[in-house]
C-alpha cells in the first residue's frame, strides 16, 4: 500500500491496541484493517497481460474470440480490435521502455563495438544480455531477455530503438468504451469477451437504480454498518488493481437527490486526471484506479448526464436481424439450452429454417435473443418430459428395451406442430402488408423503445364539422406537430397537386394511429401523415408495398430520422417491395452489409423533399383526374426535380 495508507492504519492499528475487544469500536477498527489489508495496492495481473498483449498473433486471437461468443456485429467488432490494438501497441511502448532502462542499467559504458555498416558506436551490455541482431535501418540492437524479466516478451527478444515518447506521468489511459444498444444484443458478453483477450479479471457493477452517492464513494465510518463504494468492493473481491469492471446500466444511475448525485460521484471514477487518487469515503485515502480498465452499458444516452457521456465513448451496438437470429440459435442458443437440460445433441434436433422462423417472429418480439433462447429452453425441457414419460413407459411394457433402443425410437426432431404444441398460441401477429389500402391509408416505419422495428398505418378520414384536427393513438406531442405540419404544407400546395380543398373548412380531420395501447412520438412520422393526407383529399389509394419514413419541414424538406436499420428490416420482414427514406439516411443504408443483402428484395430510393414523394407514389394520377392542368402538373414536377437546389 502507499505511504499515506500505510500510515493511517499504523494509527488504526495503535488504537486497536488500546480498546477493549468487547467494545464496539474495536470491531469496526479490526474490519477497517482488515479490509485495507485486502486491497490489492500493488498486486495486478500485468505479467499475465503482457504475455497476451505480445504474443504473436494476438489481434488475431481476440478477433477469433469475439467471433466466437457474438455473431455479425462486424462494425462494433472492428472497433473492439482497433481499441485492442491501442492497448497493445501501449503495452509495447511500456515494455520496450522497461527493457530499455534495464538494459541501460546493466550496460558497462566502456565497452563499445561498432557496426561494419556505420562509423556510430552502441553501448555493449553485460553478460546478462545477448545482442542477436541489428536492423539495418536504424542500427537498433535486439536483445535477448532474460525469460524472468516481468516484462520480458513470449520469444524473449525485444528491439530497443530510440527514445520512447510518453504521455503525462508516463500513463496512457485507455479510453473507455460505452455499448449502447437495445436489452439482449450481447453488451455484457462483449465486455467479458475484452477482459478474456487481455487475460484480466472481470467484474460487474450494477448500476440501474443506484440513487445514493455512498454507492459510489462508500460510507463514513461514523455510520453503523458502513462499507466502501461499489468499486473499492470490486478491487477488493477481484484480488487486483488493474480488472476489467463493467459498469452496467449507467443509463439508469438515479438522478440528483437528498443523498448525493452518483452520476456525478462516477465523473471522479471513469476521469483519468483524476482517478488516480479517487478517495474512497470508507477507506479515506487515496487509491489508484488508473490501471482499472472501465467500460459500461446502456440502453439509451439520453438518460445519461452531459459530462458523464463526454468522458465515454460511444459504440452503437444495435439489435439482431432474422437471419443473424437463426445464426445464433444454431451456433450458441440451442447448444446451449441441450447442454442446459442433460440432453444430447440426437435427443434435440432444431435445425428446420421455417421453424426457427416462426419461433422468432410469432414467439419473440425483441431486438435480442434472450426471449428466444427461453423458447429454445421451452422446447427443451417439453423433450426432456417426453423422454422421461416414454422411457419409463417402455420400461413397464418392455424391460428388454435399452437406453439406446429408446434413443432411436424417442422423435427428437421438432416440427411446426411441435411448437404450436408446446408454446402455445402465437404471442405475436406478423405484421404483412398484403391487404388493399384504401384512400386515406399510408403505410410508415417505426422504431420501437425495444431496439425493434415495425411497420405502421396511418389512418385518416373526414367528416362534417368545423375544420379541426383529432389525432388518436396514443401519439405525443411531436408527432402531433408532424400532422400540422402535414396539413399545413399540403394546404400551401393543393393547387399545384390539383387538390380541391375549398371546403377544408367545413370539414373535420380525424387522423389514427392503430395499436392505441402503444405509445408512438417522433418526427419520423410526417412523410407518412402527407400521403394518408393527400390520398384521402384525391380520393387514390396508394401501393400496399410501399412504405416511408422521414421528418418533414414546412418547405416540404425531407429530414433524417434515426432507426433506419431496424425500419428497413421490418418492411423487408412484412413484404414490402419499395422504401422511400431520407436522402441523408443513405449512409445508413450503405454503411450496413446487411442491409445492403436485401437489395434484391426491397428497392429502396432515396428522397430530399416532398414533392418527389408525391411525384414517386401518385406518379400522373393526381394530375389525370381533371383535363387543362397540364400546367400545374409541368410546375410540380419542376419544384420535384430541383427539390435539392430549392431547399
Amino acid at each position: 500500500m502507499n505511504q499515506e495508507a500505510f500510515q493511517i492504519c499504523s494509527k488504526e492499528l495503535k488504537r486497536l491496541r488500546s480498546i477493549q475487544p468487547s467494545s464496539v469500536e474495536h470491531s469496526v477498527i479490526k474490519n477497517y484493517l482488515e479490509i485495507m489489508l485486502e486491497l490489492p495496492w500493488s498486486k495486478s495481473t500485468i505479467t499475465l497481460t503482457n504475455q497476451a498483449l505480445l504474443a504473436k498473433g494476438f489481434l488475431q486471437k481476440a478477433r477469433v474470440q469475439l467471433d466466437l461468443d457474438h455473431f455479425g456485429m462486424l462494425k462494433v467488432k472492428q472497433r473492439l480490435i482497433e481499441f485492442l490494438a491501442v492497448i497493445k501497441l501501449r503495452a509495447d511502448l511500456e515494455t520496450r521502455a522497461a527493457n530499455q532502462q534495464f538494459v541501460a542499467s546493466n550496460t558497462d559504458p566502456s565497452t563499445t563495438s561498432s557496426s561494419p555498416s556505420s562509423s556510430s558506436t552502441q553501448p555493449q551490455p553485460s553478460n546478462e544480455f545477448q545482442i542477436s541482431r541489428l536492423w539495418k535501418d536504424t542500427l537498433d540492437p535486439t536483445f535477448l531477455v532474460p525469460p524472468d524479466r516481468p516484462n520480458a516478451p513470449a520469444d524473449n527478444t525485444h528491439r530497443l530503438p530510440g527514445p520512447t515518447l510518453k504521455g503525462k506521468d508516463g500513463k496512457k489511459p485507455a479510453p473507455i468504451l460505452l455499448l449502447v444498444g437495445p436489452p439482449g444484443v450481447g453488451k455484457t458478453s462483449i465486455a467479458r469477451s475484452i477482459a478474456k483477450a487481455l487475460n484480466k479479471q472481470f467484474y460487474r457493477i450494477s448500476l440501474g437504480g443506484v440513487k445514493d452517492e455512498s454507492e459510489i464513494r462508500g460510507h463514513r465510518r461514523t455510520y453503523i454498518g458502513s462499507m466502501p463504494g461499489t468499486i473499492v468492493q470490486a478491487l477488493r473481491r477481484v484480488g487486483v488493481n488493474d480488472p476489467v469492471i463493467l459498469l452496467d446500466e449507467i443509463d439508469k444511475v438515479g438522478s440528483r437527490s437528498i443523498n448525493g448525485d452518483p452520476a456525478s460521484a462516477l465523473l471522479e471514477v471513469l476521469d483519468p486526471e483524476q482517478n488516480s487518487t479517487f478517495v474512497d469515503h470508507y477507506i479515506n485515502t487515496p487509491i489508484d484506479l488508473s490501471s482499472v480498465l472501465f467500460l459500461a452499458t446502456a440502453n439509451s444516452t439520453s438518460t445519461i448526464s452531459p459530462p458523464l457521456l463526454d468522458r465515454l465513448e460511444t459504440i452503437q451496438v444495435d439489435g439482431y436481424s432474422l437471419d443473424e437470429k437463426i445464426n445464433i440459435a444454431r451456433r450458441n442458443l440451442i447448444p446451449k439450452q441441450i447442454k442446459n437440460y442433460s440432453l444430447q445433441p440426437h435427443q434435440f434436433i432444431l435445425d428446420d429454417e421455417q421453424v426457427l422462423k416462426k419461433i422468432i417472429l410469432s414467439y419473440t418480439s425483441e431486438s435480442g435473443v434472450r426471449n428466444l433462447e427461453r423458447e429454445i429452453g421451452s422446447l427443451c425441457r417439453a423433450k426432456v418430459l417426453e423422454f422421461i414419460q416414454d422411457r419409463d413407459q417402455s420400461d413397464v411394457l418392455d424391460k428388454t428395451k435399452s437406453e439406446q433402443d429408446h434413443l432411436d425410437q424417442f422423435q427428437a426432431k421438432i416440427h411446426m406442430d411441435d411448437v404450436r404444441r408446446i408454446l402455445g398460441p402465437e404471442h405475436y401477429e406478423a405484421e404483412i402488408s398484403d391487404v388493399e389500402l384504401k384512400p386515406g391509408v399510408a403505410i410508415g416505419m417505426a422504431y420501437q423503445g425495444s431496439g425493434n422495428g415495425s411497420i405502421l398505418y396511418i389512418e385518416a378520414t373526414s367528416y362534417p364539422g368545423k375544420g379541426g384536427l383529432k389525432l388518436t393513438g396514443s401519439l405525443g406531442e411531436v408527432i402531433k406537430e408532424s400532422a400540422e405540419l402535414a396539413i399545413s404544407w399540403i394546404k400551401s400546395n393543393s393547387n399545384l397537386m390539383n387538390l380541391n380543398l375549398t371546403k377544408i373548412d367545413t370539414l373535420d380531420l380525424h387522423i389514427h394511429f392503430p395499436s392505441g395501447s402503444i405509445k408512438k412520438d417522433g418526427p419520423s412520422a410526417g412523410v407518412g401523415l402527407v400521403l394518408a393526407l393527400v390520398s384521402l383529399f384525391s380520393n387514390l389509394a396508394i401501393d400496399n408495398n410501399l412504405a416511408v419514413t422521414g421528418e418533414i419541414s414546412l418547405r416540404g424538406q425531407i429530414l433524417p430520422v434515426g432507426g433506419i436499420r431496424e425500419k428497413v428490416l421490418a418492411a423487408s420482414r412484412s413484404g414490402i417491395k419499395q422504401i422511400l427514406i431520407p436522402a441523408k439516411n443513405a449512409k445508413d443504408i450503405e454503411s450496413d452489409e446487411n442491409l445492403k443483402n436485401l437489395k434484391d428484395l426491397v428497392e429502396v430510393q432515396y428522397v430530399n423533399s416532398l414533392h418527389e414523394v408525391i411525384k414517386l407514389v401518385f406518379k400522373d394520377k393526381l394530375w389525370t383526374r381533371t383535363a387543362n392542368l397540364q400546367q400545374n402538373q409541368e410546375q410540380f414536377n419542376q419544384l420535384a426535380q430541383n427539390s435539392d437546389s430549392n431547399l
